[in-house]
């Protein structure tokens, strides 16, 4: 790992209360051109008190993280207000995406999606000009009715509640969930909230 005054490249703290999770993607963001890990965490408590020490521009910090996943982003942010974090699971559902971003996670990763899927959000949510951010495959930004589909995926309606909500049929709504998924480079539900609410297309007050 890197001490602060050493980290010429992006600066990640990885918190993780499993040592093999916590020491794997040390590894690999290590392996990633333009990472550096300057700090592992086992919980909350250690994320607050290593984010005064070491110069942190993102955490990565794991769903089930001892004290809170939460918690542990908001030490970060309160000690580095230029930082940003944000958490990883497996499988997050649309609406834990939404509160998690909600409480500040600057993006949420599905880890069964792979490395490549954690890296790419990592590109997106990086303030410091090192990594260069990939943009959505897209040739347009969301409809306002796409939108609207993507406010009920974040509350968890399925494609038939959608349907009945908006009067389409559920082939329509797959026929939107299909359009959605291309625009913003996504593959998943949960992937499309974040990615939403990322860009820009969706604010929180469409998900009340």
């Amino acid at each position: 790992m890197h001490a602060p005054e050493s980290c010429p490249r992006l600066c990640a703290l990885v918190a993780d209360g499993r040592a093999a999770f916590r020491d794997g993607l040390a590894r690999l963001l290590e392996g990633a051109s333009g990472i550096a890990v300057a700090a592992l965490a086992t919980d909350a408590a250690e994320v607050a008190r290593l984010a005064w020490t070491h110069a942190i521009d993102l955490a990565i910090i794991a769903h089930d993280l001892p004290g809170g996943a939460i918690a542990a982003g908001s030490a970060v942010i309160a000690a580095r207000p230029q930082a940003r974090f944000l958490v990883y699971a497996a499988r997050p559902s649309p609406a834990q995406a939404r509160a998690l971003i909600a409480a500040g996670a600057a993006g949420v990763a599905d880890v069964a999606e792979g490395s490549a899927a954690l890296l790419k959000l990592i590109a997106a949510t990086d303030r410091t000009g090192i990594l260069a951010p990939e943009k959505p495959a897209t040739a347009g930004g969301l409809t306002a009715r796409e939108r609207e589909i993507v406010a009920l995926l974040a509350r968890g309606h399925t494609n038939a509640h959608i349907a009945a909500l908006t009067g389409l049929s559920e082939h329509t709504v797959r026929a939107h969930l299909r359009n959605i998924a291309r625009k913003l480079g996504v593959r998943n539900r949960a992937q499309a909230v974040t990615a939403a609410l990322q860009s820009g297309q969706l604010a929180q007050g469409e998900l009340a």
